[in-house]
């Protein structure tokens, strides 16, 4: 099980979804379920859209 948490902490301050495949743990999962990850952490609050494709960490 991936501690996603975790992997959002070792992302940059702005990011995109192509970061998110680089990185080790999360490059197992499809780019559609990267997706749903990073959405939910927008619903959470964990971070926000800065621009088309583009997000940030608040």
């Amino acid at each position: 099980m991936i501690d996603w948490i975790a992997v959002l902490a070792t992302l940059p301050d702005q990011f995109t979804l192509d970061t998110v495949s680089a990185d080790e743990t999360a490059r197992e999962k499809p780019r559609s379920y990267l997706r749903q990850v990073v959405a939910r952490w927008a619903k959470e609050g964990r971070i926000k859209r800065s621009g088309r494709g583009m997000y940030e960490k608040t």
